[in-house]
């Protein structure tokens, strides 16, 4: 039977597995929606496993589209429902 570690791991591994079939942009969104709508711009480029030069120019297409903000450093998600 698996201890309860090896159950969260291998549920990371599945979500993270998914998310990796996503695009940036949907990447970016689900991490920001899993995480309460708002996170630190580095903890978020962290969780996405990319680079700043990578990240930037994603985050300002979803600020153009009205999907996120970003004040200072931290990146809030915008209610479009």
């Amino acid at each position: 039977m698996e201890s309860k570690k090896e159950m969260m791991q291998r549920f990371i591994w599945a979500k993270t597995l998914m998310a990796t079939s996503q695009s940036p942009h949907d990447r970016v969104l689900w991490i920001l929606t899993e995480n309460g709508g708002k996170m630190e711009r580095s903890q978020l480029r962290s969780k996405v496993a990319m680079r700043y030069s990578q990240l930037n120019p994603i985050l300002d297409e979803l600020v153009k589209d009205g999907r996120i903000r970003i004040s200072g450093e931290i990146i809030t998600l915008v209610n479009t429902a």
